[in-house]
This record gives C-alpha cells, sequence and structure tokens, in this order.
C-alpha cells in the first residue's frame, strides 16, 4: 500500500505546523513497473494539486517504508533504479502488509525567478521612473538621539537629589 503525502510549492514554504498537504493513498503490486507506479503517483499529483503542466521532473518525490531500516528522511524515488531499492526495502520490512510513504512536493519554478529584475535602490528604470522614492524608515537612529536627552535628565535629577 502506498500512502502519499502531496504538498505544493506554496505550502512547502510555510512552516512544518502550519502545512496542509493532500493525503493520497493506492494499492499496487510489487509486480508492477516502474512505469505504473510513476503514473499513479502522476495521477495523485493531478488530482491533489491540478497543475497547468503535469510533468514528473517538477516534483520532489521521496520514500520511506517504515521498519525496514531505512532513514526516516526517506530517499529520491525517481528512475527505475530507485524503484528497485523501494522494492528491496519493501521485502525487508517486518511489517506484515508493507506500507510505503512517499512525500511529494512541488518544485519551485526557476524560470518564473530567473526573468524577476532586481533593482537597486534609487536606481530608475523605465518602469519605475517618475515615482516617488520610499522612505526609509530610520527608527533606530530616532530612537539613539531622544535617549540621550532621556539619560541627561535623569542624571542631573540623581545629582539634584544626592546634593540634597
Amino acid at each position: 500500500m502506498y500512502m502519499t503525502t502531496i504538498l505544493s510549492a506554496a505550502e512547502a514554504k510555510k512552516a512544518a505546523s502550519k502545512r496542509v498537504p493532500v493525503n493520497e493513498s493506492f494499492k499496487l503490486s510489487s509486480i508492477e513497473p516502474w512505469d505504473m507506479v510513476k503514473a499513479q503517483l502522476l495521477v495523485k499529483i493531478n488530482n491533489a494539486l491540478s497543475p497547468k503542466k503535469l510533468d514528473y521532473q517538477q516534483y520532489h518525490v521521496m520514500f520511506f517504508v517504515p521498519k525496514s531500516g531505512l532513514v526516516k528522511l526517506g530517499l529520491t524515488l525517481s528512475t527505475d533504479d530507485h524503484y528497485t531499492t523501494l522494492l528491496a526495502h519493501v521485502q525487508a520490512s517486518t511489517n506484515t502488509i508493507p506500507i510505503v510513504n512517499i512525500t511529494i512536493q512541488e518544485k519551485e519554478n526557476m524560470v518564473e525567478k530567473e526573468n524577476v529584475a532586481v533593482e537597486a535602490p534609487g536606481v530608475e528604470t523605465h518602469e519605475n521612473a517618475g515615482e516617488k522614492q520610499k522612505k526609509v524608515c530610520r527608527f533606530a537612529l530616532a530612537r539613539i538621539h531622544l535617549l540621550k536627552p532621556i539619560y541627561r535628565r535623569r542624571r542631573k535629577n540623581r545629582l539634584s537629589f544626592q546634593e540634597m
């Protein structure tokens, strides 16, 4: 039995306690080929996230077999060799009904990030020409300047109190 936990890229950015994953399960025989398992995972991804383009390479897929001696973080599941490793861990498992936990996490779209222009402050481009520059908060500097006169007043009060 395969238990899948599917996270979108936006959900994966959240703190672990605030994530809301989509959980799916399915059963397949251990004699099924890798392509069948991959197709089932793509169906579960499509049902959970409804992406515009469904490509297996756009997801981090990790598996973990409880009670098999495998590290709980899991191993990558992206090729036929990885699937063979998964089957070996299933056979080594001490469970009567082996369960495979699969975590699917959407990768961030790197194409969109590459096209985002980074603007230096004070530099005008054709996109921000004519816009007012945002003022930077100088709270920390103002706080230092305000503390000095208060400190002096307190010091004067102490001196006058001690002289009495």
